[in-house]
């Protein structure tokens, strides 16, 4: 190898592909700029106050102060090519977050939208009205469909998911879910439970009429029941009860009529 000058410039030439140029000094000052065409690989650490290249740029301003990421691109974005990104501390997003998955152990603090696949969380996830909101905290399923297709389709649920490798194995135990009612968008509420692969539904809300249904998908009236009902107390009705038996132990009290078969007590009518 060889050390000439040209026109002024410095320039260390290598003869050989594999020849290496060593500068054997504790440091190097360069007061200028340093222009690599090739690729740098440095075995000790970049001491830096600014990375950049064109608008975009990492900044630490101040000795061990903050880290400053600049993004000059057309969208903004930062692309990160790896298979995830680990946060120990505390992320604070005043703007959206779009993912697939954003998963911590830790906490996540957005004034923004949170926008994204899964948000999948090992502690709580907590929300705070303040006394200064003017509006209740919200949790919003949000359905993007301008036209219904197919009545009875599920449009947001919160489910409990079970793991047990005996009985039915891995499962959803229980859900609270809202269903397609009708083409016009609107939904009933449906609470569902069980041991099987699917749960069933238990108690379902009418959004349109109100009607509840306990056992009874399509409750005519304001409470449908489909079963036996057992209430260890009174039964206090200011219109008319109509069936075919009230069996009773216990006191019934009715201001109305009582039609029916059969009337049948062990104590006072």
């Amino acid at each position: 190898s060889s050390v000439k000058r040209v026109s002024g410039d410095y320039t260390i030439q290598s003869l050989g592909a594999s020849d290496v140029v060593n500068v054997n000094s504790p440091f190097v000052n360069i007061d200028g700029n340093l222009t690599v065409t090739g690729n740098a690989v440095l075995v000790g650490n970049i001491n830096a106050d600014k990375i950049f290249n064109g608008t975009t740029s990492i900044e630490i301003p101040t000795s061990s102060g903050n880290a400053n990421v600049t993004i000059g691109g057309t969208s903004n974005v930062a692309v990160f090519a790896t298979t995830g990104a680990y946060i120990t501390g505390l992320a604070s997003v005043t703007g959206n977050v779009q993912a697939g998955n954003l998963r911590t152990a830790g906490l996540i603090s957005a004034t923004g939208t949170v926008t994204g696949s899964n948000l999948s969380a090992t502690g709580n996830i907590i929300v705070t009205r303040t006394s200064s909101a003017t509006s209740l905290p919200i949790i919003r399923f949000n359905d993007a469909n301008t036209a219904v297709t197919t009545l009875g389709a599920n449009i947001g649920a919160i489910e409990w998911f079970v793991n047990d490798s005996t009985g039915a194995g891995a499962r959803v135990s229980a859900r609270i879910q809202a269903v397609y009612a009708d083409t016009n968008g609107n939904s009933n509420l449906q609470i569902q439970t069980g041991s099987t692969a699917t749960p069933t539904t238990r108690i379902t809300v009418i959004g349109s009429s109100g009607n509840v249904g306990i056992a009874n998908a399509a409750p005519l009236d304001t409470l449908a029941v489909t079963g036996t009902t057992y209430v260890s107390g009174n039964i206090t009705s200011a219109a008319n009860i109509s069936g075919a038996n009230l069996i009773t132990a216990g006191l019934a009290t009715v201001t109305g009529n009582i039609t029916g078969a059969n009337l049948i007590t062990a104590g006072l009518a």
